[in-house]
């Protein structure tokens, strides 16, 4: 049996068991979002909670590597140039085709 452990704002989280918590939300979706989102549920015979659960996991997976992309392609460029590695923009221009 699953209890209300809280609310803030439109939110409730559950306490399913000691292990596991779930949390509710309510958002407001576009109709031809609410569509897309119902078709990908039925494709995939599975309830639209989930599918919606799976896709937010998803985006915030990617979003995660990205930004972590991104600080390393920063990193390794601050790193190259403080050992020397770099040339000015005229040289790059010049062998460039832009």
């Amino acid at each position: 049996m699953s209890r209300i452990l809280g609310f803030t704002g439109c939110y409730n989280i559950y306490k399913l068991s000691p292990k596991y918590t779930v949390m509710a939300i309510a958002i407001s979706l576009t109709p031809e979002l609410e569509a897309r989102l119902l078709e990908k549920a039925t494709q995939q015979r599975k309830d639209i909670s989930l599918v919606a659960a799976e896709l937010l996991k998803n985006i915030l997976d990617w979003e995660l590597e990205d930004s972590q992309a991104a600080i390393q392609g920063i990193q390794q460029g601050l790193d190259d140039f403080e050992a020397g590695r770099f040339r000015c923009f005229d040289d790059f221009a010049k062998k460039s085709t832009f």
